[in-house]
């Protein structure tokens, strides 16, 4: 502990991740659906994985290449939302939020054994789904909500 004291936890530890935001034409989003193995039922996430090169530049590339396998689009724009730790206290996650805009078509292919399904939402029809039990991702959700937080005149 910070004063020195020592206290017994279990702590998971997991690499750190990048999660994109892919906004489209009139404020639409796409949202990935993907069965989440943890929870056991399909939930809407957004794209993203983990990290595999911690530099700035490394993130930012990783961030691109989960949006084009998961989507099918490269960003033309790609902006750092926020970076935080995801379920501090008993999982050891950073995990950076990203915003992509002017999406191109330009698709990489799936990794082996990714089951998803992209969807097309309003920014509201998200939000709204944010809001319904057990459909959503946290940090889906947050990533979501501080963007409609920046951009409240979109919906």
């Amino acid at each position: 502990m910070p004063d020195g004291g020592e206290i017994q936890r279990d702590i998971v530890e997991r690499p750190e991740s990048v999660l994109v935001l892919p906004v489209s034409y009139k404020q639409t989003v796409l949202l990935v659906e993907e069965y989440d193995l943890g929870a056991g039922t399909w939930l809407l996430t957004l794209p993203g994985g983990k990290v595999t090169d911690s530099t700035a530049e490394g993130i930012y590339q990783q961030a691109v290449q989960e949006l084009r396998e998961e989507t099918g689009y490269r960003p033309g724009r790609l902006e750092k939302l926020l970076d935080l730790y995801s379920h501090p206290g008993y999982i050891g996650h950073r995990v950076h939020l990203f915003v992509a805009h002017d999406l191109e078509w330009d698709p990489l292919e799936m990794e082996d054994g990714e089951d998803i399904k992209v969807q097309t939402f309003t920014l509201e029809e998200a939000l709204n789904a944010t809001k319904q039990d057990y459909r959503f991702d946290p940090e889906a959700a947050l990533a979501l909500w501080l963007y409609f937080g920046e951009n409240r005149s979109a919906v």
